[in-house]
């Protein structure tokens, strides 16, 4: 049939109006930017010394460098040196502490200070001694047996770098301080924060809608879409970790059941179960309260904790307990 006139003007403008419309049209992509999510975590860092020595006034080119202890006295004079190394990757530090494991007949006093770093323990002496600089705090020693002694020196360890510390009497008596050559060498104790974030990466969505063309006779006009198609994009869960958790740790050293740390075979397991919780190589240790039996003092921290439960320090997320709070304000806990 042959169109012609006024048909043939209005059947021309209704396919220049439906050409205008038909087509493929693509949605502009709608992306989700990258989120990021930031936690905090403080943790604990143990150091042992670089090298350490003892220097002695009244023979001043004698090296003690082998040495399983060092002495500190007023006079004749004595001088002990402590060096450490902390590690560039360290995180930010919020506290430090000097540990100590010291001995003396008579009650006497330690005072710490700085020294020069320019040392090495295989030849020191008295002679080739650092400066030795401003004081950082005193530590009291009771008479009697080794017992482990601390001191705060967040004002002077805040960051990587090497510390050198120099332990001097106050008095006449001499105070005995374990050096790095024996298993209660000293050790500095770090508190750091991490900070770990982790970021989502983008999800895009695509909306793709197809507008098919319509056929057209001259007296119907038919127009077919297909169905959009939305694509989805799934996150993946992340890599699983792996957590101990324990409490009532460590018995006291003064135990019938200690045995030298190594318990029995039915009490002060807590050799035992360091090395069952080691060997599980575990990310993450939660320590729920009593580490350390009966009342919490640093010193059966140290005797009975450190050495066991203490090899996993830097992966362990602690809490007190009521055993840990029998030392005053959970002294031995916290330092």
């Amino acid at each position: 049939m042959t169109i012609t006139g006024s048909a043939a003007r209005r059947t021309a403008t209704v396919l220049t109006a439906l050409l205008v419309v038909i087509g493929t049209h693509v949605a502009a992509p709608s992306t989700a930017g990258p989120t990021a999510a930031a936690a905090t975590a403080v943790q604990r860092v143990k150091l042992l010394p670089r090298q350490d020595a003892e220097v002695i006034q009244a023979r001043p080119n004698l090296n003690l460098a082998s040495s399983r202890r060092m002495r500190a006295k007023a006079t004749p004079r004595r001088v002990s040196f402590i060096k450490f190394r902390v590690p560039q990757a360290i995180d930010p530090i919020l506290s430090a502490r000097l540990v100590l494991r010291a001995k003396s007949d008579t009650d006497t006093r330690l005072v710490v200070r700085r020294s020069g770093k320019r040392w090495r323990e295989s030849t020191l002496t008295y002679e080739t001694a650092p400066s030795i600089g401003g004081r950082l705090g005193a530590i009291d020693v009771a008479a009697g047996e080794r017992h482990w002694v601390s001191l705060d020196v967040s004002q002077y360890v805040d960051g990587p770098g090497i510390y050198s510390f120099a332990v001097v009497g106050v008095y006449d008596s001499t105070a005995f301080v374990a050096s790095s050559e024996s298993a209660t060498a000293p050790r500095l104790m770090l508190r750091t924060e991490s900070v770990s974030t982790t970021t989502q990466p983008p999800t895009t969505t695509t909306t793709t809608t197809t507008t098919r063309p319509p056929t057209t006779t001259t007296t119907t006009t038919t127009t077919t879409l297909a169905p959009p198609t939305t694509t989805t994009t799934t996150q993946a869960p992340p890599n699983g970790a792996v957590m101990v958790a324990a409490g009532d740790i460590a018995c006291s050293p003064t135990s019938g059941s200690f045995n030298g740390g190594q318990g029995t075979a039915t009490a002060c397991r807590q050799a035992h179960t360091s090395d069952l919780v080691l060997a599980a190589n575990p990310d993450v240790v939660a320590a729920l309260g009593d580490l350390q039996y009966e009342n919490g003092e640093l010193a059966n921290f140290m005797d009975s904790y450190d050495p066991s439960w203490g090899r996993l320090f830097n992966r362990t997320r602690p809490s007190p307990g009521n055993h840990d709070y029998r030392t005053p304000h959970a002294a031995g806990y916290f330092n």
